[in-house]
C-alpha cells in the first residue's frame, strides 16, 4: 500500500499520485492501493492489526508517504518490540518535514510471536530483509515517482527500531548518510534472555518474596534518590548520570541490580539503571514474564509453545545466543565501511530506561572506540545520555527531542538544537556536528501547557560535570522543603519560584538602631494592623486597607534554607501594577524560620489587601559550594522577635 501525503492540494499532483504503476519500476511487488491523502486528514483503515494499537495500521509489507513538497531526502522508519506495525506518526512527522519515507511491518502483523512459529523465513525478514528490501524498493519508487534520485538518505528508529538502523549499516553501509538510532537493543538475543530472567527472580506477582510495584515506586526509588539525586549538585528528582550511583542495596536488605552473567562470569547483558525502577516495576519487575522474551524463547528459539518461562535457565541464554536466528544479534566491533564512506551515527538513550539499560549502550560504544579516542570517534559517532527519560520517550526529564512522530515532535520547532533527526540533517550535509541535544519537558507532557524547563543532553565523550549556580524551578523548591506553610502549593508554585502570601501588616512605633557589629542594634517596636472582618463572610474575604506610607509585613510561609542555596524575595507584577513594592534581603544558606519584607504603598489613593493575599514570589538559587550558613539572632525566631 503506498500512501502519498501532501501539505498543501494540488489537482496536478493528485493526479500523479493515482498514476503511479509501482509494478513498473519494482519487480516482484504486489500492489495493494494507491491513495491521495490530503493534509490533515485522519486515516481509518479496516484491516488494521488490533495490537499495533494504531487506528492506522494495516497487515502490509511496506507503505511509502511521498509528499509533494519534497526535500530530495529520503528516510526509513524503525519497529519495536517484536512488532510488525508500522510506525505511521514517523510516517507522518517526516513526510511533514520534506522527507519522502518508508515504513514496513517487519515482515509480520501485530505484537505477538506467533507468526515466527516454525517459520525462520520470518524470522529473517525481522531481523533485516523486511527493511532493506523496503529500502530499496522505496528509493526506486521514489526515483521513478519524481523523476530523480534522493539527495541523502537517513533512517529514523528507537528500541528495536535503534538495532535495525545499526545492523542496516553493518550489513548495507551504502544504504544510508545518516542514521537516528535510540535506545538501541543491540546484542539482540542476550537482551531477550536478560528479560526473561526478571521473571524467576522476582517470582509471580503475589508470591512470597515477590516486591510489588508500590515498593518500587516509592521506598525503594525514594533510598536510590536519596543517595545519588545529587551527585550533580542538584536534587530534582532525576539521576543525571546513573553511571556516577555506586548505589548501597543493603540500606534496603536487596540483592544485586540485575546484571546477568554466566557461571563463569562471562557477562550476558548488564544491569538496570539506578532510577528506572519506577517505570521497571510495571515490566521487567511486575511478576509476569516479559510478553516479548517469553514468545521469542517459544515461537523462534524453540519452536515449542509449551516452553515455561518461570523455567527460564541459563542454559537457555545460551541457545538462543548460539541460534542467533537471521544473524539479529548486531553488535558489530566497528562500522568501518560507513564510516570510511563518510556515513554519521546519531545514538541517543534516556538514563531512566526501563526497559533496555544504558549501560549497554554504553558498553556497545566503548566496544567499537577500542583504542580510539573520544575525539576521533566524535567524527562520525555521537551517542547523547538523554536524563530522565524512560525508553523512547516519556519520564520526569526534558525527554522531547524530536526523536519521532507525536508528543515526542510536537511543539518543539524543527532546528538542530532542539530536534535530534535536523541535528543529524544539519551534520551529514552542512558537517555541522551537534554538541548536545536540548530536551523540552511540557508541563504534564502536554503540549498545549506549554514548557515545564528545558535542559542540554550531553555526548557520552564529554566529561561529566555538576550543576554550578543555577534558579530552582517552583516545584523543586517545594519537594525539597525548602519553603513551607503553603496555602495552596496548587496556585503557589511557579515556573522559577512559589508566591508568598500576607499573613499580618505591622506598622512600626519606636526608633530602631544599627551599627556595624550589632553590639548596639536594636530593632524597631511594631503593632499589628487588624483586618476588617465581613459578617458570615470566609477569614479570606477580611480586608485592610493601607494609606500612602510603608510597613512590614509577615508571610505565611516559612523557610528552611539549605547550605546549597540562598533565596531572594520579588514584587509580583500585580503589586506594583497597584503602585506598591516590596523589599527584603538575602535569604542565606542556613536560615530556617519565619519571612517577612517591607511593603511600601506608593499609590496616593492606598492599597486594599485581603488576607492570603499574594504578595511575592521568593526565588532560590542554588550556589556552586555549600556554605557554612547562617547563625545569626534571627535563626529559628518568632518574627520581628530580637
Amino acid at each position: 500500500m503506498f500512501l502519498f501525503h501532501l501539505t498543501a492540494p494540488s489537482p496536478t499532483f493528485e493526479e500523479k499520485c493515482v498514476a503511479i504503476q509501482p509494478k513498473r519500476v519494482i519487480t516482484n511487488v504486489t500492489r495493494n492501493v494507491v491513495q491521495y491523502i490530503r493534509a490533515g486528514t485522519t486515516l481509518a483503515l479496516p484491516d488494521n492489526d488490533a495490537t499495533c494499537n494504531r487506528g492506522t495500521q494495516v497487515v502490509i509489507t511496506f507503505e511509502a508517504w511521498l509528499p509533494e513538497t519534497w526535500t530530495g531526502r529520503f528516510l526509513a522508519t524503525g519497529n519495536g518490540g517484536l512488532d510488525g506495525c508500522i510506525k505511521y506518526e514517523d510516517l507522518a512527522y517526516t513526510a511533514f518535514n520534506g522527507f519522502a519515507s518508508v515504513g514496513s511491518n517487519n515482515g509480520k502483523n501485530g505484537t505477538s510471536g506467533l507468526p515466527f512459529y516454525n517459520n525462520p523465513e520470518i524470522g529473517l525478514d525481522f531481523a533485516w530483509r523486511s527493511l532493506q528490501t523496503s529500502v530499496e524498493a522505496g528509493k526506486t519508487l521514489t526515483a521513478a515517482f519524481y523523476g530523480e534520485s534522493h539527495t541523502k538518505s537517513y533512517y529514523l528508529g528507537c528500541s528495536l527500531g535503534g538495532r535495525q538502523g545499526i545492523d542496516s549499516v553493518d550489513k548495507f553501509p551504502d544504504d544510508f548518510d545518516g542514521i537516528v538510532a535510540g535506545a538501541p537493543g543491540v546484542d539482540f538475543n542476550n537482551l531477550v534472555s536478560w528479560r526473561a530472567r526478571f521473571f524467576p527472580i522476582t517470582g509471580a506477582a503475589g508470591s512470597l518474596n515477590f516486591i510489588p510495584a508500590t515498593a518500587w515506586k516509592t521506598w525503594i526509588h525514594d533510598e536510590v534518590l536519596r543517595q545519588c539525586d545529587s551527585l550533580d549538585g542538584v536534587e530534582d528528582g532525576m539521576i543525571e548520570e546513573p553511571g556516577m550511583c555506586d548505589f548501597d542495596p543493603q540500606t534496603l536488605l536487596c540483592k544485586g541490580n540485575g546484571t546477568e552473567k554466566y557461571e563463569d562470569g562471562e557477562l550476558i547483558f548488564p544491569g538496570m539503571r539506578p532510577g528506572s525502577e519506577i517505570t521497571a516495576a510495571d515490566r521487567l519487575y511486575s511478576g509476569a514474564p516479559f510478553a516479548y522474551s517469553e514468545d521469542w524463547f517459544k515461537y523462534v528459539v524453540y519452536n515449542n509453545p509449551s516452553w515455561d518461562a518461570s523455567k527460564y535457565s541459563l542454559a537457555d541464554a545460551r541457545v538462543a545466543e548460539a541460534l542467533d536466528p537471521g544473524e539479529i544479534r548486531t553488535y558489530p566491533s566497528s562500522l568501518s565501511s560507513f564510516e570510511k564512506r563518510g556515513g554519521k551515527l546519531l545514538v541517543y538513550h534516556g538514563q531512566q530506561d526501563n526497559q533496555i539499560t544504558t549501560f549497554n549502550t554504553n558498553r556497545f560504544y566503548e566496544q567499537m572506540r577500542g583504542q580510539r579516542s573520544y575525539e576521533d570517534m566524535d567524527k562520525w559517532v555521537r551517542y547523547f545520555r538523554i536524563s530522565g527519560m524512560g525508553h523512547c520517550n516519556s519520564g520526569p526529564g526534558a525527554w522531547v527531542v524530536g526523536q519521532g512522530g507525536g508528543v515526542a515532535a510536537l511543539g518543539v520547532p524543527f532546528d538542530k538544537e532542539k530536534n535530534v533527526l535536523t541535528a543529524m540533517v544539519e551534520w551529514v550535509e552542512r558537517d555541522i556536528a551537534p554538541e548536545y541535544l536540548e530536551g523540552t519537558k511540557f508541563v504534564n507532557d502536554s503540549v498545549v501547557l506549554g514548557p515545564e524547563f528545558t535542559r542540554r543532553h550531553c555526548r557520552h565523550s564529554q566529561p561529566f560535570v555538576t550543576h554550578t549556580t543555577m534558579i530552582l524551578p517552583g516545584r523543586i523548591v517545594f519537594n525539597r522543603s525548602i519553603i513551607t506553610h503553603l496555602r495552596s502549593s496548587q496556585h503557589q508554585i511557579q515556573p522559577c519560584g512559589i508566591d508568598l502570601t500576607l499573613k499580618r501588616v505591622l506598622k512600626w512605633t519606636s526608633t530602631g538602631t544599627i551599627d556595624f557589629d550589632n553590639a548596639h542594634r536594636k530593632t524597631s517596636q511594631t503593632e499589628e494592623l487588624p483586618f476588617q472582618t465581613t459578617p458570615n463572610a470566609k477569614p479570606e474575604r477580611d480586608s485592610l486597607h493601607l494609606p500612602h506610607g510603608s510597613y512590614l509585613i509577615e508571610f505565611n510561609e516559612r523557610i528552611a534554607m539549605p547550605l546549597d542555596v540562598m533565596g531572594l524575595i520579588h514584587v509580583r507584577s500585580s503589586l506594583f501594577r497597584s503602585g506598591a513594592l516590596v523589599h527584603a534581603g538575602v535569604m542565606d544558606s542556613g536560615y530556617a524560620g519565619p519571612i517577612g519584607a517591607m511593603l511600601q504603598v506608593v499609590n496616593s489613593k492606598g492599597l486594599m489587601l485581603l488576607r492570603n493575599a499574594k504578595l511575592a514570589q521568593m526565588v532560590v538559587s542554588e550556589l556552586s559550594e555549600s556554605a557554612e550558613g547562617y547563625k545569626g539572632v534571627y535563626l529559628d525566631r518568632e518574627f520581628g522577635a530580637v
